[in-house]
């Protein structure tokens, strides 16, 4: 009997070992996830109103999912002693804490219920609107990989990051639900849709050049995520962050009033190319338990296991309607006078002038040409003008060799320290080809990790990887990769 898990893939029933705790005891376990549960329905559980200590959730561990009950079993001091650890032991994170009267138990009933005074508050943020769902669908991950991959010179990013990566690799997907924002975007679209019709230029939006001018890759995209969006002036557009920014943005929306003053004025910047966005997106390094980053992680990573090591894409409807062109950022493009705001304060460059209809432009678009040299901007002023509609968690990858042939995967097979890793290398071969090779796992210098061998007490001759030439603190025990599923091929299959 199975279960359908909330990542999309079924959960086997299965029953607790003579060794656990609960021998017999029947539960649920995804093996894509980790997701588990206990079953409901099980007899010498099943109809009891009242849970006993040991039956409580623990702590959450470094993977963000709840921890599970063990007992020492070796003879010693401790032996018997209960303490929890993670979940998908030996394959998951190795966090473990003593089981103590203050975790995972509940009081009994001759304590004495804690009674909240007035000097001891309980503050809580309260719920924000919406929520995230974990995006399964492998065509929708597909062509939002190619939203990663669109108009991306490799080659030049290749050498701008000196070898260490030249594309963008998608690890996981989410959708984003929020009907208080998707109410009043409707609202911003039927509002442009009225300035658009008093626009012959701008009723062109969806023919091959149309006003936006968009990369013909990217418009196919957009095309097949959104069908008639472009026809009604939105698209799909980029933007990175901050993932201490992200929960924000999620749910309560990208606000132009607290955005910085960028050379095209105060408002949220957006891009077509995910190499122009991935300068601003931060490294959201591993799950945060209690820090800054818990209350993204939980809701995000509730039911999947933190990916580690990675950056955030927002994927956003916009309604860009008609729009204005500048490439100095002072003046409308096509003219040397013509002022592009009605107040030219530094401060308050939120006002565009209106074109000679007298209709007041809905966003502005910087070329390329002028103060920006590689990539275009797209800028709305006006927060209902933007709908946050997929969050990308996305890896730097390396795609190509050096003669800009697309990397083949292979496996070492060799009895050596290395056997079982991943490795990549030119597609033209040896002989014909530059003689690229790395292997994962990669440190945080993107270059192939090595095996070293510790010499510490506690973890005497265990094998870990880390950083060839020592240049960053990039640590990694072998067990974690090789002999078991590696977190890459762990997360294409979910």
């Amino acid at each position: 009997m199975s279960k359908l898990c909330k990542c999309g893939r079924p959960r086997e029933k299965r029953a607790a070992g003579p060794s656990s705790n609960f021998p017999g005891r029947e539960y649920y376990r995804c093996d894509t996830c980790g997701k588990f549960d206990w079953a409901a329905d099980t007899a010498s559980f099943g109809s009891s109103t009242k849970r006993s200590d040991d039956e409580l959730a623990g702590p959450v561990c470094n993977c963000g999912t709840a921890t599970v009950q063990r007992a020492v079993k070796k003879a010693g001091p401790n032996k018997g002693r209960k303490f929890w650890s993670c979940a998908s032991w030996p394959r998951g994170c190795k966090f473990f804490e003593w089981k103590t009267e203050s975790t995972g138990s509940c009081p009994s009933s001759t304590s004495v219920p804690t009674i909240v005074t007035p000097e001891q508050p309980t503050k809580k943020r309260p719920a924000l609107p919406g929520y995230a769902s974990y995006e399964t669908d492998w065509k929708r991950k597909e062509l939002l990989q190619k939203l990663l991959d669109s108009g991306v010179d490799h080659a030049k990013l290749r050498s701008q990051s000196g070898g260490s990566y030249d594309g963008f690799e998608l690890v996981a997907a989410w959708n984003i639900h929020n009907p208080t924002r998707k109410e009043s975007y409707d609202q911003a679209v039927q509002r442009e849709k009225h300035k658009i019709a008093k626009d012959p230029i701008a009723k062109t939006a969806g023919d091959n050049d149309g006003p936006y001018n968009l990369e013909t890759t990217y418009k196919d995209v957009i095309e097949e995520l959104g069908n008639d969006l472009l026809a009604q002036g939105e698209v799909f557009l980029l933007h990175g962050t901050d993932p201490r920014n992200l929960h924000s943005i999620l749910f309560e929306g990208l606000d132009p009033e607290v955005s910085r003053n960028g050379t095209f004025g105060r408002g949220v910047y957006f891009a077509e190319n995910a190499a122009k966005i991935d300068q601003y997106a931060i490294a959201d390094e591993r799950f945060d338990k209690d820090g800054n980053l818990n209350e993204l992680h939980q809701k995000l990573y509730e039911h999947q296991m933190h990916p580690r090591r990675v950056r955030y894409c927002l994927v956003a409807r916009v309604v860009l309607g008609r729009t204005q062109r500048t490439q100095d950022g002072r003046t409308v493009m096509g003219t040397k006078k013509l002022p592009l705001y009605q107040d030219d304060n530094h401060s308050e460059r939120t006002r565009l002038k209106p074109f000679e209809d007298g209709v007041q432009p809905s966003s502005l678009i910087g070329e390329v040409g002028g103060v920006k040299s590689a990539f275009r901007e797209f800028v709305v002023f006006q927060p209902d003008q933007i709908f946050v509609q997929y969050v990308i968690a996305y890896r730097r990858a390396r795609k190509f060799c050096d003669c800009n042939r697309p990397l083949v995967e292979r496996t070492v097979t060799k009895q050596t320290e290395n056997r079982g890793r991943k490795i990549f290398i030119c597609g033209a071969g040896k002989e014909s080809g530059c003689g690229f090779i790395r292997m994962l796992p990669f440190c945080h210098c993107f270059d192939s990790a090595v095996v070293k061998t510790s010499g510490s007490v506690k973890n005497p001759n265990r094998k870990y990887y880390t950083c060839r030439k020592k240049r960053c603190e990039f640590f990694e025990w072998c067990e974690a990769v090789v002999g078991s599923p590696s977190p890459y091929k762990r997360q294409r299959t979910t």
